[in-house]
């Protein structure tokens, strides 16, 4: 006979897992890693002096080349007809010279064959409306400017994650100092504003993840026993429902926003509707809720 004894079968309520004290609400916010991190006094100083080193990078020296470089040729006369015709007309033969000198001639009748949605040639064109249409800095300074508000997202976002100043002011230097990012930032072109656009949705989300988290533990804490103890097993079979997420609906906004500068932005919202979801999950799964999958798609 074996001398060893029978494995005991585990129980499906979570009080051997989460013991008595488990459910308090520092408890769960230290379990969801919700707990708020408050920032040091002068910590925002490197993440600023970065952000002013990614503006200066961006915005010095910008009407140079002065030329109509690479799309530009596209876009930045798309943006000009959009402000002045509401929408992209042909352009006649030597267009380009006429914007490099500083007086565009006038578009022709018939409407331009479009590729792209318009809301990135309308964020174009609103340097035309603060500088006009004399120089480049006219239709570079948008991507310039949302170029450096990039910058600032990235450091949102990597504050949010690591919940360390010098990560989060070096993930702003190295995008900030990236020849990709600064090129983009620093012509007529859409695609600084489909990264900006999907950046931001991204930051939203993991502010939303964060948001969702801190709530679900707040909600679990009312609902548990004396001293921390375990909810009751109704409590614990879904999970609460979390209320209308904000940020996940500017999320959404942002998606949108994306989308109406470029059609490709549809992979990236994909894989964040599936990535969110899937923080959901392990969300009520670290929680203790025993039916974390089906209580993050019902809730």
């Amino acid at each position: 006979m074996s001398s060893h004894s029978p494995r005991p079968v585990p129980s499906a309520a979570p009080g051997p897992r989460f013991p008595t004290g488990a459910f308090t609400r520092d408890a769960l916010l230290d379990r969801l890693r919700a707990l708020p991190v408050p920032l040091p006094r002068w910590g925002w100083v490197f993440p600023a002096l970065v952000l002013v080193l990614a503006a200066a990078l961006r915005f010095v020296g910008l009407t140079h080349p002065n030329a109509v470089v690479f799309d530009e040729t596209y876009y930045a006369k798309d943006a000009w007809s959009l402000w002045h015709y509401g929408y992209e007309r042909s352009w006649p033969d030597g267009a380009d010279a006429s914007f490099v000198a500083g007086h565009p001639v006038s578009p022709e009748d018939q409407g331009s064959y479009v590729v792209h949605p318009p809301l990135g040639k309308w964020m174009i064109a609103l340097g035309y409306v603060l500088f006009g249409d004399s120089s480049p800095l006219g239709w570079r300074f948008s991507a310039a400017l949302f170029g450096t508000l990039s910058v600032a997202v990235l450091m949102w976002v990597a504050w949010m994650m690591f919940r360390s100043l010098t990560l989060t002011g070096i993930a702003g230097l190295l995008i900030g100092i990236d020849g990709l990012h600064l090129v983009e930032s620093r012509l007529a072109l859409l695609d600084i504003f489909l990264m900006f656009w999907l950046l931001l949705a991204f930051a939203c989300l993991v502010a939303d993840r964060f948001s969702a988290r801190h709530r679900l533990a707040v909600l679990l804490a009312a609902q548990a026993g004396p001293g921390g103890a375990p909810p009751s097993a109704a409590a614990l079979r879904y999970g609460p429902w979390l209320g209308i997420r904000w940020w996940r609906i500017a999320a959404g906004v942002c998606c949108g926003a994306a989308l109406g500068v470029k059609w490709n932005a549809l992979f990236f919202i994909a894989i964040f509707g599936i990535l969110t979801v899937l923080w959901d999950i392990g969300a009520r799964r670290a929680a203790g809720i025993r039916g974390w999958f089906t209580g993050a798609l019902l809730k």
